[in-house]
């Protein structure tokens, strides 16, 4: 099979620390670009514009000086819009946590401080939040008191204003300026199991964001919910898969329980091909192991 240079150099250019001996690797794919604007347009497509510039700025040789300020800019983009997000973000986090709601950070917000190594890495758009049904009329309150709207075409509010109420059909937006918040009853709907009767809530974290704290999914939790969305999504973004390496590469993941979260859930499957998929674009970020305990039978598999 040909290879394709810019495919394989996106892949190479999305790990966080390119391994040891792909230098070599990385040089010789850029001699082989001809078309540098294409590449760029298309590592913003899959969102790792920014993780490219990471390995390329220490290749100056060999990449073209208007690629590489390109990227260089795309970085600095990013990082301003990241940086305003959190800011804009900040007084919602601050006001759940105040009144002690169950609304956790999850997906590109989430990783972007918790997994990546520089917030600037990871583009995000909107920002997601898994909460608890329960929580949810106060969360909505919240909301209103800071300002936001809900997204149009949404249902009308209850007589009691408390409006309808979160679940697996109802995933609001709401939005005030350049933040635009989506909320979720569960992680797509899914029962998660948890290790005792309040489910994950009970061993949920805490993940400083500017001056405030925001609550986290456990990261057993968040890595088969980043599986199922990218299948859900069919894996349009590189962006995806580099997020499940690199939450899969966490030290201390507790695989037993990501196992056991993947078979109670009933997601064994799309767990193990994403994950499967991350291992083989990077080599060595999931542990064999973990994905022969999680591999589906035939006819979960070909349902794929």
């Amino acid at each position: 099979m040909t290879e394709n240079p810019q495919a394989r150099l996106l892949v190479l250019g999305s790990r966080f620390a390119p391994g040891a001996g792909t230098e070599g690797e990385v040089r010789r794919l850029a001699g082989e670009i001809r078309d540098w604007s294409a590449l760029l347009a298309r590592a913003e497509d899959e969102g790792v514009g920014p993780l490219l510039y990471l390995t390329l700025r220490g290749e100056p040789a060999a990449v073209p000086a208007a690629a590489l300020e390109g990227l260089r800019r795309s970085f600095l983009r990013n990082l301003a819009r990241n940086t305003v997000l959190y800011r804009e973000l900040e007084p919602f986090l601050a006001a759940v946590r105040r009144d002690g709601l169950r609304a956790a950070l999850t997906k590109g917000a989430r990783l972007a401080l918790d997994v990546y190594p520089d917030l600037a890495l990871r583009p995000f758009w909107d920002v997601d939040f898994v909460v608890h049904p329960a929580d949810w009329p106060a969360v909505r309150r919240v909301l209103r008191g800071l300002g936001f709207e809900e997204a149009e075409g949404a249902p009308a509010p209850a007589a009691d204003g408390a409006g309808r109420t979160l679940d697996w059909a109802y995933s609001p937006y709401f939005r005030r300026g350049p933040l635009f918040l989506e909320f979720h009853s569960s992680p797509l709907g899914l029962h998660f199991p948890g290790r005792d009767e309040d489910g994950f809530w009970s061993s949920a974290g805490r993940l400083a964001v500017r001056g405030t704290e925001a609550l986290v999914l456990p990261a057993e939790n968040e890595l088969c919910y980043l599986c199922v969305h990218a299948l859900q999504h069919s894996y349009e973004r590189l962006v995806w898969l580099a997020d499940i390496a690199g939450l899969a590469g966490r030290p201390g993941l507790d695989w037993d329980w990501v196992v056991r979260i993947a078979r109670e859930a009933r997601v064994r499957g799309p767990v193990h091909h994403g994950l499967s998929l991350a291992g083989t674009l990077w080599p060595g970020s999931v542990p064999g192991r973990a994905l022969a305990a999680l591999r589906p039978a035939r006819a979960e598999s070909a349902a794929l």
